[in-house]
């Protein structure tokens, strides 16, 4: 008994120890040159699942030490208070600041990553924030053309292993862009 005991202790050890590692971490760790992984849905719906739970503080703090305060400032004052990249998703407040700081360090996080499976996620979420960025008001939040934006979109809606509001966030976004052109969404 005192040896199952301590196996559910150092299991609990390596998923508290797992959930506190950037995803980018992860994938410097194994990087594997010349090794090509093939994600399935479920992995890349389980790490998209983490990357949502996590702390916006700690990675931008992490691409941006240089900023931590100002960082910090902002996630306090947003109204209601942002935490989580799901809570950064899903807010109707949150400071335009914030959303591009985080837009800002996951394009860099996706350059970074390039061919490790983390950069399908930091590349959803990517698109994700310059969507919310959109559906707040924001213009002139990429400097990709429109057509780029829109097969963003369109990929972020194909993949299964984003949630649902996410790409509820995406196609309103993809809509607000429509309606801007006059032209039917195809989201």
């Amino acid at each position: 008994m005192v040896l199952e005991s301590n196996k559910r202790e150092l299991a609990g050890e390596i998923h508290r120890a797992i959930d506190t590692v950037r995803p980018g971490q992860l994938a410097e760790l194994f990087n594997l040159d010349g090794f090509e992984c093939r994600w399935t849905e479920v992995d890349l719906a389980a790490l998209w699942s983490q990357q949502l739970k996590r702390g916006i503080l700690e990675d931008l703090v992490s691409e941006y030490p240089e900023s931590a305060t100002h960082f910090e400032q902002m996630c306090r004052e947003a109204l209601p208070r942002v935490e989580t990249f799901a809570e950064l998703l899903g807010g109707s407040s949150v400071p335009v600041a914030l959303i591009d700081a985080v837009r800002r360090a996951v394009k860099n996080r996706v350059s970074s990553s390039r061919g490790t499976g983390i950069d399908l996620i930091a590349r959803a979420l990517y698109f994700a924030a310059i969507a919310v960025l959109i559906r707040s008001g924001a213009r002139q939040v990429t400097k990709l053309s429109e057509g780029e934006l829109s097969a963003g979109f369109s990929w972020v809606l194909g993949q299964s292993w984003v949630d649902g509001n996410t790409q509820q966030v995406v196609r309103g976004a993809w809509g607000v862009l429509a309606q801007e052109r006059g032209t039917p969404n195809k989201g």
